[in-house]
């Protein structure tokens, strides 16, 4: 369980985010029968679980230049010592509610940044002209 708002715990395939005091964000990218058995488990009266996964476009910004795109709309320090790996913030870019996850990697910088599905085209389009000046470019869409 996560000790704060900050910081993600991992545990094989599912990341948990403590998104709030009571909210908490379980995370998977393929669909985990592990997940759903917890799920099936919480008692109605002490939980509820809501699939949120249709309403969230997750975009990974990844490379040399990463903080440098990122921070072109975003008014936080992505630098290792302040925003090491592991740790996530809820923010604004482009006056867009993101969450922005900074995952662990030995090829450099990577983020996964969560974006409502409302503003997932414009967050694309903003994001695309954020890269072009140096050289961002599509390597894979799923």
């Amino acid at each position: 369980m996560p000790v704060d708002c900050l910081n993600v715990t991992t545990h094989e395939d599912i990341s948990l985010f403590r998104v709030g005091p009571t909210r908490l964000w379980f995370v998977s990218e393929a669909s985990s029968a592990r997940l759903t058995d917890f799920f099936a488990t919480l008692d109605a009266k002490d939980a509820v679980a809501t699939a949120i996964g249709h309403s969230r476009t997750v975009l990974r910004i990844s490379g040399p230049e990463a903080r440098t795109v990122l921070n072109r709309g975003l008014a936080i320090d992505l630098d290792n010592g302040a925003f090491p790996e592991g740790v996530f913030v809820q923010s604004v870019i482009h006056h867009i509610p993101v969450l922005v996850h900074r995952l662990p990697s030995s090829d450099g910088p990577v983020f996964e940044v969560f974006v409502s599905r409302e503003y997932a085209v414009t967050f694309w389009q903003w994001l695309i002209e954020a890269a072009a000046p140096v050289g961002g470019r599509v390597l894979e869409m799923a």
